[in-house]
């Protein structure tokens, strides 16, 4: 059992040196000059099991994820490997444990990126249009698509990381549903002329607005949480920006409003 440990960080580090060997093989360390005793082969059953059971995890975590990107055909030399190492059932353990969480983190992690990423591209535009133009825009759409497809896995990220993720896509559903009140708010304000009806619609958007800033506000700071907390599952490196401030004023500072067609909505004076 005191064994298991060190057995289980060498798998571990196996895991990147064959994704790393895949990936550029020309970098690969030259073969040892040293002589090497040969290994003990396993029973033709042990063979026969790992084969099985590597096509299975394979075929499932293809199934699950798509196709496997760069370097195909690591994951099953890894089960081979492994399944020598602690045997049939081991092996499988160590990849339903270990492995495979890692693979769905990275793979999950890429989906919730870009999805994140895109709508907080929209909502920083809709926040420049409101501070330089004085308008607010009511055709604010964000997606969810990716979060509905890869949601049912969100456990195996970080607990911290799950928070953002699930407060900014809380929030992201806010502002969609707020959109959609103003484009039916906007058509009734065109169709009445009763005055009653006018004003009730106005105080209707009035108090909307004010729960849009902060709902903004907290949108781009939970976005920008989650995608700096992102890039090391996703990149395999510490993020470039600090804070999420930091980030959103560059998000910001690439924004440009020219030749944009906004359907405004005038805040109250």
């Amino acid at each position: 059992m005191n064994s298991f440990p060190p057995l289980l960080a060498l798998v571990v580090s196996l895991v990147g040196s064959l994704q790393t060997a895949n990936q550029h093989p020309a970098t690969a360390p030259p073969p040892s000059s040293q002589p090497s005793r040969a290994a003990t082969p396993l029973p033709r059953s042990n063979h026969a099991q790992t084969a099985t059971n590597a096509k299975r995890a394979t075929d499932s975590l293809s199934q699950r994820a798509g196709l496997e990107p760069h370097g195909t055909g690591w994951i099953t030399q890894l089960l081979v490997l492994i399944g020598g190492l602690f045997g049939g059932f081991g092996g499988v353990m160590l990849w339903e444990a270990v492995i495979k969480p890692r693979i769905l983190r990275k793979r999950l992690g890429k989906v919730l990126e870009i999805e994140i990423g895109q709508n907080l591209s929209r909502i920083v535009h809709a926040r420049v249009v409101k501070e330089k133009r004085g308008k607010i825009r009511i055709d604010l759409k964000l997606s969810r698509l990716g979060f509905d497809a890869v949601g049912s896995d969100l456990a195996v990220l970080p607990s911290d990381l799950i928070e953002h993720v699930m407060d900014a896509y809380l929030r992201f559903q806010y502002l969609t549903q707020m959109s959609d009140n103003w484009e039916d708010w906007e058509v009734q304000q065109r169709l009445t002329t009763d005055f009653n009806v006018l004003a009730k619609l106005r105080t209707l958007i009035d108090a909307s607005i004010v729960g849009y800033d902060a709902t903004v506000r907290g949108a781009l700071d939970s976005a920008g949480e989650a995608i700096l907390a992102l890039c090391p599952i996703v990149h395999n490196r510490p993020p470039p920006f600090k804070t999420a401030k930091e980030y959103l004023k560059y998000v910001e500072g690439q924004t440009h409003l020219t030749d944009t067609d906004v359907a405004p909505l005038d805040p109250p004076p």
